[in-house]
């Protein structure tokens, strides 16, 4: 079957579907136009089924995976601090990614703050606190603690 006609079928330009094909993506699916002896064929329903599955694929990569029904990790060795926030967003079910976009920090450098390898500075405390909902307060240290 031409290229022009697969194209027409799946509903993709054709020089979207040859770069496609050339560049490898539709690999056993379509000919590849330098390999003579190849013994793939345009299959229109494979070729759309390929297209889909990439497409989820690319989807399930982008979003965020939420451990839903899970036990989330423990808090190790941070400040107490940090631990009480990171409880807190658990608690609450409030994501790391949420937290990422509020204070504008990298998910890794969360994580690090979240199991201790890194501490956070007082305004990105602030800031996850914010996210999470709570408040920072300073008071004046009782005789008793």
């Amino acid at each position: 079957m031409p290229i022009g006609k697969v194209a027409e079928l799946i509903g993709v330009p054709q020089k979207l579907l040859s770069r496609w094909r050339t560049m490898g993506e539709l690999a056993g699916i379509a000919p590849h136009p330098q390999k003579k002896r190849s013994k793939a064929v345009w299959e229109p329903d494979a070729i759309r089924a390929a297209l889909e599955r990439k497409k989820r694929q690319e989807a399930a990569r982008s979003r965020p995976a939420k451990r839903s029904g899970s036990i989330p990790k423990k808090t190790r060795s941070t400040s107490p601090t940090v631990r009480q926030i990171f409880n807190a967003a658990d608690a609450k079910d409030i994501r790391m990614v949420d937290i990422q976009q509020a204070t504008s920090r990298g998910y890794d450098l969360i994580m690090r703050w979240r199991y201790g390898k890194n501490l956070p500075s007082i305004a990105a405390v602030e800031e996850m606190a914010e996210a999470c909902g709570l408040e920072i307060v300073v008071r004046e240290k009782s005789e008793a603690e």
